[in-house]
């Protein structure tokens, strides 16, 4: 391994630490990560518990609900995670930083806290709602619910990141955040019958 490779892999773990440090050190920060997919698990759970498995419109209705709501937490949680940093990764790229081991770094830091967020909706779904015992892809349903819903969250999160990253203020990422929400929720498939390009177009979206 030569020393760039080194080098790269060092700054991955002090980048990566550095914002486990800084998240920790916000009591504010974790309590909205962790507390925010509580409240609208809670939510959905009250609103969908006696539709869902019940029929098939209602589990539509249900599912469809909670797959938004991991978009929606998935995204936000990286919205504005490098145009609020965007001054800083400047000033430390010119003195070395690799552009990939902050980004590495951050992928896998934002992947942690979807896994914790994830698993809270489930927690709270699957005590309040009965799911079917058995999975498609795994012995207990459990795991291929929570895999799915972790899956759908992470890549919203990414997509987050992407438009983090093109935007130069927070505001903008802001704006941007629910015209992207909102094309996801109309490709879905959900909503509206999707026919000629438009459904091959849906097919790149999460929500589909």
């Amino acid at each position: 391994m030569n020393r760039n490779n080194v080098g790269t892999i060092r700054q991955l773990g002090v980048i990566f630490q550095r914002d486990t440090d800084l998240f920790i050190s916000d009591p504010k920060k974790i309590a909205s990560t962790l507390l925010f997919p509580a409240v609208i698990a809670v939510v959905i759970v009250v609103v969908s518990k006696d539709s869902i498995f019940a029929n098939y419109e209602g589990t539509k209705s249900a599912l469809f609900t909670i797959l938004c709501a991991g978009i929606y937490v998935g995204m936000f949680n990286s919205l504005t995670s490098i145009c609020k940093e965007r001054k800083i990764i400047k000033r430390e790229y010119m003195t070395n930083m690799s552009l990939a081991s902050y980004v590495i770094a951050l992928v896998f830091f934002q992947g942690i806290l979807v896994m914790m967020q994830s698993l809270i909706f489930m927690l709270i779904y699957w005590g309040q709602i009965d799911f079917p015992s058995h999975g498609l892809w795994f012995g207990n349903a459990f795991w291929d619910y929570y895999v799915t819903l972790f899956l759908v969250m992470f890549i919203s999160d990414l997509m987050g990141m992407v438009i983090s990253s093109a935007v130069k203020t927070n505001e903008m990422a802001n704006l941007i955040a629910p015209i992207v929400i909102i094309i996801q929720l109309v490709l879905s498939g959900v909503l509206f019958d999707l026919d000629g390009n438009v459904k091959y177009a849906a097919n790149l979206t999460v929500s589909k």
